[in-house]
């Protein structure tokens, strides 16, 4: 429509002249039509049906089990990933991740049974907060309501979980605490780009400070630190680390790691 047809319109719909919507906004359609998936999106399902975490959240019937995946896992390559992640097709562990899930939803506390860093076994009773995955582990771990931001507790340590009461009140969000790291970017090779999409998770801010070179600033949380420090380097010689000296000896320290892999110095 054109700009001054808002007049109409608006005035048109309050006053159910067109009985588009209803006068809180909601539609008066009772009763809305049922289409069936397409081809494409029941071979979509088959193709998310591949992944072994979707397991984890409930059992994935497909409509179709004919319509073959539009594509496998195998056609993936993926650099930088830990090959020690959680064993998701472990039935235990999908038992405990399930568990853990309905706590959340249901709002309810769960007492766990996990291994600590150091092999001590440890009971806990808590509120769930949120599961976070982290993509360069391929591993889950909860986050738990409580003093000093609660606990990070890697699902692969836990050994059993039981459901607890239900929580009468919803506690805050726990506060964890956060570091900042500053980068500079060379735009070459589609670099920008890729690290606004690879970055796109954590608080940023981006400014141009000359011809085809960028200032990156990220906020990130403590315990996410070194996971920071392996995805910066993947950038290579497009993304260095400026500031502060505590996180640029962090990167020199891995490289200089890596070299010692490799023999050199």
């Amino acid at each position: 429509a054109f700009s001054e047809s808002a007049i109409a319109i608006e005035a048109a719909l309050k006053s159910q002249r067109w009985p588009l919507v209803l006068p809180n906004g909601a539609t008066p359609v009772r009763h809305p039509p049922v289409r069936g998936l397409t081809l494409l999106e029941r071979r979509w399902l088959s193709t998310v049906a591949q992944d072994p975490r979707i397991k984890l959240f409930g059992d994935l019937i497909l409509p179709d089990p004919d319509a073959p995946p539009l594509f496998s896992p195998e056609a993936f390559i993926v650099y930088d990933q830990s090959l020690d992640g959680d064993p998701y097709d472990s039935p235990d562990y999908i038992a405990r991740f399930r568990t853990i899930l309905t706590a959340m939803r249901e709002n309810r506390r769960v007492k766990l049974a996990f291994y600590t860093s150091k092999g001590s076994e440890m009971l806990l009773s808590c509120q769930p907060y949120r599961l976070e995955y982290s993509r360069k582990d391929d591993k889950f771990r909860l986050v738990t309501h409580g003093k000093n931001g609660g606990n990070r507790i890697n699902l692969s340590r836990i050994v059993s979980a039981d459901l607890g009461p239900i929580c009468q009140a919803q506690p805050p969000a726990p506060r964890r605490k956060k570091r900042t790291c500053t980068l500079e970017l060379k735009d070459e090779r589609n670099a920008l780009e890729r690290a606004m999409i690879h970055f796109s998770d954590l608080e940023k801010r981006t400014e141009s400070v000359g011809e085809g070179r960028y200032r990156m600033t990220l906020g990130y949380e403590c315990e996410d630190e070194t996971e920071i420090v392996i995805r910066v380097l993947s950038f290579g010689p497009m993304l260095r680390a400026l500031a502060p000296e505590r996180f640029v000896n962090l990167v020199r320290s891995r490289i200089q790691r890596q070299l010692a892999l490799f023999g050199r110095e």
